[in-house]
Protein backbone atom coordinates (compact mmCIF):
# COMPACT_ATOMS: atom_id res chain seq x y z
CA UNK A 1 0.00 0.00 0.00
CA UNK A 2 2.74 2.48 0.93
CA UNK A 3 4.66 1.82 -2.28
CA UNK A 4 1.47 2.16 -4.32
CA UNK A 5 0.70 5.52 -2.69
CA UNK A 6 4.29 6.68 -3.22
CA UNK A 7 4.15 5.81 -6.92
CA UNK A 8 0.80 7.59 -7.30
CA UNK A 9 2.24 10.69 -5.66
CA UNK A 10 5.33 10.54 -7.88
CA UNK A 11 3.15 10.24 -11.00
CA UNK A 12 0.97 13.14 -9.88
CA UNK A 13 3.99 15.36 -9.23
CA UNK A 14 5.95 14.43 -12.35
CA UNK A 15 3.12 14.38 -14.87
CA UNK A 16 -0.20 15.86 -13.85
CA UNK A 17 0.94 18.72 -11.61
CA UNK A 18 3.86 19.59 -13.87
CA UNK A 19 1.62 20.00 -16.94
CA UNK A 20 0.42 23.58 -16.23
CA UNK A 21 3.95 24.77 -15.43
CA UNK A 22 5.39 23.12 -18.54
CA UNK A 23 2.62 24.61 -20.66
CA UNK A 24 3.51 28.09 -19.36
CA UNK A 25 7.10 27.51 -20.42
CA UNK A 26 6.00 26.79 -24.02
CA UNK A 27 4.50 30.26 -24.41
CA UNK A 28 6.70 32.13 -26.88
CA UNK A 29 4.95 35.48 -26.44
CA UNK A 30 7.37 37.98 -24.86
CA UNK A 31 4.56 39.84 -23.06
CA UNK A 32 3.02 38.49 -19.85
CA UNK A 33 -0.76 38.52 -20.18
CA UNK A 34 -3.23 39.86 -17.61
CA UNK A 35 -4.36 36.27 -16.89
CA UNK A 36 -0.77 35.30 -16.11
CA UNK A 37 -0.32 38.29 -13.79
CA UNK A 38 -3.58 37.48 -12.01
CA UNK A 39 -2.45 33.85 -11.73
CA UNK A 40 0.87 34.96 -10.23
CA UNK A 41 -0.94 37.19 -7.73
CA UNK A 42 -3.30 34.35 -6.85
CA UNK A 43 -0.35 32.00 -6.38
CA UNK A 44 1.35 34.54 -4.08
CA UNK A 45 -1.79 35.02 -1.98
CA UNK A 46 -2.27 31.26 -1.69
CA UNK A 47 1.36 30.74 -0.75
CA UNK A 48 0.97 33.36 2.00
CA UNK A 49 -2.25 31.67 3.19
CA UNK A 50 -0.55 28.25 3.34
CA UNK A 51 2.51 29.70 5.09
CA UNK A 52 0.39 31.52 7.66
CA UNK A 53 -1.55 28.31 8.35
CA UNK A 54 1.71 26.41 8.81
CA UNK A 55 3.02 29.13 11.15
CA UNK A 56 -0.19 28.95 13.18
CA UNK A 57 0.23 25.16 13.39
CA UNK A 58 3.81 25.55 14.64
CA UNK A 59 2.69 28.14 17.21
CA UNK A 60 -0.02 25.73 18.38
CA UNK A 61 2.50 22.89 18.78
CA UNK A 62 4.86 25.19 20.68
CA UNK A 63 2.05 26.31 23.01
CA UNK A 64 0.99 22.70 23.61
CA UNK A 65 4.55 21.74 24.56
CA UNK A 66 4.94 24.80 26.75
CA UNK A 67 1.62 24.18 28.56
CA UNK A 68 2.06 20.39 28.53
CA UNK A 69 -1.26 19.82 26.74
CA UNK A 70 -1.81 16.50 25.02
CA UNK A 71 -5.44 16.49 23.83
CA UNK A 72 -5.69 20.05 22.52
CA UNK A 73 -7.17 20.73 19.09
CA UNK A 74 -6.05 23.59 16.87
CA UNK A 75 -9.11 25.69 16.00
CA UNK A 76 -10.93 24.65 19.18
CA UNK A 77 -10.85 26.66 22.43
CA UNK A 78 -8.46 27.92 23.70
CA UNK A 79 -6.70 27.77 20.33
CA UNK A 80 -9.45 29.49 18.33
CA UNK A 81 -8.49 33.14 18.76
CA UNK A 82 -7.05 35.56 16.22
CA UNK A 83 -3.62 33.94 16.38
CA UNK A 84 -5.17 30.71 15.08
CA UNK A 85 -7.91 32.26 12.93
CA UNK A 86 -7.36 30.22 9.75
CA UNK A 87 -7.96 26.97 11.65
CA UNK A 88 -11.38 28.22 12.76
CA UNK A 89 -12.39 28.82 9.13
CA UNK A 90 -11.53 25.34 7.87
CA UNK A 91 -9.92 22.21 9.29
CA UNK A 92 -7.01 22.19 6.86
CA UNK A 93 -6.20 25.75 5.73
CA UNK A 94 -2.65 24.74 4.82
CA UNK A 95 -3.94 22.10 2.37
CA UNK A 96 -6.48 24.57 1.00
CA UNK A 97 -3.71 27.11 0.37
CA UNK A 98 -1.54 24.52 -1.34
CA UNK A 99 -4.43 23.30 -3.50
CA UNK A 100 -5.33 26.85 -4.54
CA UNK A 101 -1.69 27.61 -5.37
CA UNK A 102 -1.73 24.71 -7.86
CA UNK A 103 -5.02 26.00 -9.25
CA UNK A 104 -3.24 29.31 -9.84
CA UNK A 105 -0.74 27.48 -12.07
CA UNK A 106 -3.65 26.09 -14.09
CA UNK A 107 -5.03 29.62 -14.35
CA UNK A 108 -1.62 30.93 -15.51
CA UNK A 109 -1.41 28.18 -18.15
CA UNK A 110 -4.65 29.17 -19.93
CA UNK A 111 -3.12 31.91 -22.16
CA UNK A 112 -0.37 29.48 -23.18
CA UNK A 113 -2.99 26.87 -24.02
CA UNK A 114 -4.93 29.34 -26.19
CA UNK A 115 -1.74 30.21 -28.13
CA UNK A 116 -0.67 26.58 -28.54
CA UNK A 117 -0.37 25.50 -32.18
CA UNK A 118 -0.58 21.72 -31.95
CA UNK A 119 -2.77 19.02 -33.42
CA UNK A 120 -6.32 18.83 -32.10
CA UNK A 121 -5.67 15.56 -30.27
CA UNK A 122 -2.68 17.10 -28.44
CA UNK A 123 -4.71 20.18 -27.49
CA UNK A 124 -7.54 17.95 -26.26
CA UNK A 125 -5.13 15.93 -24.12
CA UNK A 126 -3.66 19.07 -22.60
CA UNK A 127 -7.11 20.55 -22.01
CA UNK A 128 -8.26 17.39 -20.22
CA UNK A 129 -5.11 17.41 -18.10
CA UNK A 130 -5.68 21.06 -17.16
CA UNK A 131 -9.32 20.29 -16.40
CA UNK A 132 -8.55 17.31 -14.14
CA UNK A 133 -5.41 18.65 -12.42
CA UNK A 134 -7.31 20.48 -9.66
CA UNK A 135 -9.43 17.41 -8.95
CA UNK A 136 -6.48 15.03 -8.88
CA UNK A 137 -4.56 17.28 -6.52
CA UNK A 138 -7.66 17.79 -4.36
CA UNK A 139 -8.05 14.02 -4.04
CA UNK A 140 -4.34 13.67 -3.26
CA UNK A 141 -4.46 16.26 -0.47
CA UNK A 142 -7.74 15.04 0.98
CA UNK A 143 -7.81 11.30 0.58
CA UNK A 144 -4.36 9.91 -0.24
CA UNK A 145 -1.80 11.81 1.80
CA UNK A 146 -3.37 14.60 3.82
CA UNK A 147 -6.66 15.39 5.46
CA UNK A 148 -8.37 12.01 5.70
CA UNK A 149 -5.40 10.13 7.18
CA UNK A 150 -4.64 13.02 9.56
CA UNK A 151 -8.24 13.24 10.75
CA UNK A 152 -8.47 9.49 11.24
CA UNK A 153 -5.67 9.62 13.81
CA UNK A 154 -6.75 12.96 15.31
CA UNK A 155 -10.18 11.56 16.18
CA UNK A 156 -8.53 8.61 17.92
CA UNK A 157 -6.02 10.72 19.88
CA UNK A 158 -8.12 13.80 20.74
CA UNK A 159 -11.65 13.59 22.12
CA UNK A 160 -12.40 17.23 21.18
CA UNK A 161 -11.62 16.62 17.52
CA UNK A 162 -15.10 15.21 16.69
CA UNK A 163 -16.68 18.43 17.96
CA UNK A 164 -14.17 20.44 15.91
CA UNK A 165 -15.18 18.39 12.84
CA UNK A 166 -18.87 19.13 13.46
CA UNK A 167 -18.31 22.87 13.87
CA UNK A 168 -15.63 23.54 11.25
CA UNK A 169 -15.77 22.75 7.56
Amino acid sequence: KVQHDTLQQAYANAVVLACPVMLCSFNSTPVVSLWEWVGCALWGACWLWESLADCQMQLFLLECRRQKLSGAVLGHAPFDSGRFCLWTLCRHPNYFGEWMAWNAFVFMALPSFVRLHEALIVRLGILLTLWFTPRIFYDCLNFWTGAEPAEYFSVQKRSLYREYQRNTR
